[in-house]
């Protein structure tokens, strides 16, 4: 019964999902009239289903509760889906003529509604027992994590150009593509503006790898899949801006690089580094 029951709170969950993106839709309008294609309701369908996964495993998993929870769930899943990868299409605004600054805000402050009220209607489904324990007034302490985040922010840089070269790169449409934006690939404040993007990626995971609850093992593979996932489910969704096979390179390369970068995030960040303790000579030794 009690299964019987989550499935149908998690398909009622869905479909509010789907009604809530369709009335922000209607208050914030684009700008630019997209024409669906047949793909665009399986992709919307595939987005719906792994954002709702994401959101209701970490109500359920994160060690936290009331608005805190909330915070943390739509902050983790806004942050690596929309707000870094709308960075990066700012980064090569003008490769996307089509895409204007009034568009750009409508896409950041659409879909932080949708995530954030989405979020709310979870809590409320999976509203978590009251006596939940005493993780949740664990605080993140970054003092001797910074030289960590320092080395995964030059990591990301390193992922981010071997595999934008050996996956777009390649394609002739992609380098056409993007020839007409003065932020190229070659560019080296390009370099420096991912080292700043890769420690953003970090910062977005750690909120999940402190609080959930499960072990090292649960938490390398919920933020490999979050990283590998959530920036990329939207490619798949058909859009007036970018070709389908500029799409599709980009998922690939993201998809492998960011499930990289997540699976290190886990290790180093959980890695124990410090001077071995000293061992006192018993007794007998003396």
């Amino acid at each position: 019964m009690k299964t019987f029951l989550n499935i149908l709170k998690t398909l009622g969950f869905i479909v509010i999902y789907f009604v809530v993106i369709a009335l922000v839709g209607k208050v914030f309008p684009s700008p630019v009239e997209v024409k669906p294609d047949a793909s665009a309701f399986g992709a919307l369908l595939l987005h719906l289903l792994v954002n709702s996964f994401f959101i209701i495993y970490l109500l359920k998993r994160l060690s936290l509760k009331g608005i805190r929870l909330i915070a943390v769930t739509a902050l983790s899943v806004y942050g690596l889906q929309i707000f870094m990868t709308q960075i990066e299409t700012w980064i090569f605004i003008k490769a996307f003529p089509q895409i204007t600054p009034e568009l750009l805000t409508n896409i950041f402050l659409s879909n932080l509604i949708n995530i954030v009220v989405i979020t709310f209607v979870g809590y409320f489904l999976w509203k978590p027992a009251s006596s939940i324990d005493n993780k949740e007034k664990m605080k993140i302490d970054l003092r001797d994590k910074r030289w960590k985040i320092v080395v995964l922010s030059v990591f990301y840089m390193i992922l981010y150009f071997t595999f934008g070269y050996i996956v777009p790169w390649q394609l002739e449409e992609a380098r056409i593509f993007y020839q007409s934006s003065t932020t190229s690939i070659g560019n080296t404040p390009l370099a420096f503006i991912q080292i700043v993007r890769g420690a953003m990626w970090v910062l977005f995971c750690l909120p999940v790898l402190f609080y959930l609850k499960g072990g090292k093992i649960e938490k390398f593979v919920i933020i490999t899949l979050m990283m590998a996932l959530l920036p990329t489910i939207l490619l798949l969704m058909p859009n007036p801006f970018m070709p389908f096979t500029i799409r599709m390179a980009h998922f690939a390369e993201i998809f492998m690089s960011n499930g990289i970068l997540g699976a290190c995030i886990v290790w180093l960040m959980t890695l124990k580094v410090g001077k071995p303790e000293e061992v006192k000579p018993s007794i007998a030794q003396v």
